[in-house]
């Protein structure tokens, strides 16, 4: 759901931020008071999870990226951390047993080093695509891999504002370095 959801970020510097916030605010209305209420949501909300859980914090922390980050290229980045590292992390981790991060028994290295690497190879896509240099890719991608290994309930919105914020300084400081 996350990383497919996600794949649209590789447009959105071409949709552009009017199309972009409707996507997001579609999305979060959907899940967060369409599905639950008709029960469309089923196949794919954890069980005991409330309206607020992952499902719409997802599209909240994408509009929240849209609606104020500039350039629209760093809402984007922001975005495909979300959508790469969460997923990845969760796959390498339930795999392999590795050791546990320190101050989160319940996530692994390999799971964070995982999601890092995912996130940091869709960032260089998504930069590529747009001529932008790609180093901002790898700060984004650390720092969104570092944020998911907190211990957070849901860190759709934490995730996304770290890695968002990581690469609207770092296209900054490459647009006027």
């Amino acid at each position: 759901m996350h990383f497919g959801f996600g794949l649209i970020a590789l447009a959105l510097p071409w949709i552009g931020r009017p199309a972009g916030i409707a996507l997001a605010a579609l999305a979060a209305c959907y899940n967060g008071l369409i599905a639950p209420r008709l029960g469309l949501d089923k196949g794919y909300r954890r069980e005991g999870e409330p309206w607020w859980g992952g499902l719409f914090t997802y599209a909240l922390a994408v509009l929240v990226l849209i609606v104020f980050l500039d350039p629209l290229l760093a809402a984007a980045g922001g975005w495909i951390v979300m959508a790469a590292c969460d997923p990845a992390a969760a796959w390498a981790g339930q795999r392999w047993n590795a050791p546990k991060v320190p101050w989160c028994p319940r996530k692994s290295l390999v799971g964070t080093l995982a999601g890092a690497g995912a996130a940091a190879a869709m960032g260089v896509a998504l930069l590529a695509l747009h001529g932008a240099p790609l180093w901002p890719a790898l700060a984004a991608a650390g720092a969104g891999a570092l944020v998911e290994s907190m211990p957070w309930s849901d860190d759709n919105l934490p995730v996304g504002l770290a890695s968002g914020w990581v690469y609207a300084w770092a296209l900054g400081v490459s647009v006027a370095g």
